[in-house]
């Protein structure tokens, strides 16, 4: 659950997740297992690489800028079915879902329209028997910043709404 305000009324929602378009709660919930997104955890993260250039003759060297070189985000889940066939059916369906040879798009409902591009780094075995499990899954972020689709603008006249005056 997370908090959003809208139209200055406190509320309360669950915390979703969205794959490629999909959304997870959704595409793997059946009459016999559900999933949920817990939290997420690294979206605030990432170290700095501070790229500068030692200049000859000179004691120092000329700063460029700071950059991220990749965000780890550890995403937990909560995974439950009616019977070990049902938990195996859902593992493996989740499995499948992030198992790209390509960039994915993550989208957290908490992060109101931002979107990371990752790929999965690490899954936790599944095929032992139960019925529920609580997984830590790892995604990394190569290019570790968030971003919002592209939208067209009608007019000429751009509002910036950001640090910068």
């Amino acid at each position: 659950m997370f908090r959003k305000i809208v139209n200055g009324k406190v509320t309360f929602l669950p915390l979703t997740t969205t794959v490629n378009g999909q959304l997870l709660e959704d595409v793997l919930k059946s009459d016999s297992a559900s999933f949920k997104t817990i939290k997420i955890e690294g979206r605030h993260a990432g170290e700095y690489n501070h790229q500068v250039t030692e200049v000859l003759g000179r004691h120092g060297a000329y700063y460029h800028q700071k950059t991220k070189d990749s965000l780890q985000l550890t995403w937990t889940v909560y995974l439950k079915a009616s019977d070990v066939s049902s938990f195996g059916q859902l593992a493996s369906n989740l499995h499948a879902l992030l198992v790209k040879s390509k960039v994915t798009k993550f989208e957290f409902s908490d992060d109101d329209g931002c979107y990371y591009l990752g790929q999965l780094k690490k899954i936790p075995d599944l095929k032992e028997k139960r019925c529920e499990a609580v997984v830590e899954i790892e995604i990394i972020c190569y290019d570790p910043y968030k971003f919002k689709d592209v939208k067209l603008l009608q007019g000429g006249i751009i509002n910036y709404q950001g640090q910068v005056k």
